[in-house]
């Protein structure tokens, strides 16, 4: 129960310095982000992460809005990548 209260006592000092924040006019920082800017932020088009990335994603759905926690793109990223191997005479490379 004491746990439960701590994090009630935390969420409710961010909501305060968020108010704070904003009325002291600096930007909040975005948790989530819809679509369109969850596409721009990996380069690709909203159809393109419609079809290949958004199906790989946890979402928050609310009505017609979709949301894309910062946090979820960023473990997409990184599962999804991949080691890119040196071709075999890359030893003798010169630059």
């Amino acid at each position: 129960m004491a746990r439960k209260q701590e994090q009630i006592q935390t969420a409710a000092e961010g909501v305060k310095g968020a108010k704070e924040a904003r009325a002291a006019g600096a930007r909040v920082p975005r948790l989530a982000l819809t679509k369109a800017e969850a596409a721009e932020a990996l380069g690709v088009s909203v159809d393109f992460l419609e079809q290949h990335v958004m199906p790989e994603l946890r979402v928050v759905r609310r009505g017609r809005r979709r949301l894309i926690a910062l946090g979820e793109l960023e473990r997409w990223l990184h599962q999804s990548g991949e080691a890119v191997p040196l071709p075999a005479d890359a030893t003798g490379l010169r630059f």
